[in-house]
């Protein structure tokens, strides 16, 4: 018990003087590949020589300084890392503080890492899934509250069912996020965390980034046959919300199939040059 209240009040501090800015001229620890929805997270320390023990031990000693450094940085990395318009994970985490223990419990029981020793340093990597059976991000966000209730258009527009949803959301300057909101340009939500299944996004999450219009690779989550759509520039919006047009959410909405493949996150957002997006 004493242990856990530590962690908290650790992971407490740590993040109540962290900041929510991201400098180019710094080189963090921590980075996110968005095609991947993955977290990648480093940690090294130096070996040194003491006069007790050997060689191995001392490396050993420098293994679980930077095991320890890693878990400081995926600590850090949640000051950096978006859930939406509004909040950080850094957010969430001082908002509902149970939620330490679990984020703590899972980054210290996740061993899939890299270890790489040199004559002087251990460096070690490990890349924490974001989705799937082993993420972590399902874990603390809350989805699902108003499932499927999306927005009603009494006029009638042709229509067909559709296999999910493409937006090419490529030249106004938007932003990768964990939860994404779509709105149509009477700001109505088209598409949000709170409309989509539990176990979707337990499973790949609430959208799929990426910055090839190529959806090829990614016609298992949106099928053959989705809506293809382009977004509208917004000023108004947070650079990590999208619009649509009204007659796009219209046609986009009119199926029952549509609407279950929504609720199932089979959504695909091209924006721009997204490798080089840290968070």
């Amino acid at each position: 018990m004493v242990r856990r209240v530590k962690i908290l009040i650790f992971l407490i501090v740590f993040l109540s003087f962290s900041t929510g800015g991201v400098y180019a001229e710094i080189v963090l620890p921590y980075s996110i590949h968005w095609i991947d929805l993955e977290l990648e997270v480093t940690g090294n320390a130096d070996v040194v020589p003491t006069d007790r023990g050997n060689y191995i031990e001392w490396q050993r000693e420098a293994a679980m300084r930077a095991q320890s450094k890693l878990m400081r940085n995926f600590v850090q990395a949640m000051s950096y890392l978006r859930i939406d318009a509004y909040d950080f994970f850094r957010d969430l985490l001082m908002r509902e503080v149970e939620k330490n223990e679990v984020l703590f419990e899972y980054a210290e029981s996740y061993k899939k890492s890299d270890i790489r020793y040199s004559d002087n340093t251990v460096h070690i990597t490990q890349a924490f899934p974001l989705f799937g059976e082993k993420g972590f991000a399902w874990r603390l966000i809350n989805t699902g509250a108003d499932t499927g209730h999306f927005p009603d258009y009494e006029e009638y527009v042709f229509s067909a069912p559709f296999t999910g949803l493409v937006i090419d959301a490529r030249g106004i300057g938007r932003l990768p996020s964990l939860c994404p909101r779509v709105f149509d340009e009477l700001h109505q939500t088209v598409y949000s965390i709170d409309l989509i299944e539990k176990k979707a996004f337990q499973r790949w999450g609430a959208v799929q980034f990426t910055d090839n219009p190529d959806y090829s690779m990614f016609e298992e989550r949106v099928g053959e046959n989705p809506y293809r759509v382009v977004a509208l520039k917004n000023t108004k919006l947070i650079e990590t919300d999208i619009t649509i047009s009204n007659q796009d959410a219209k046609v986009l909405l009119q199926s029952e199939v549509t609407r279950k493949n929504l609720m199932e996150a089979k959504v695909l957002i091209v924006i721009d040059g997204l490798s080089e997006v840290i968070f």
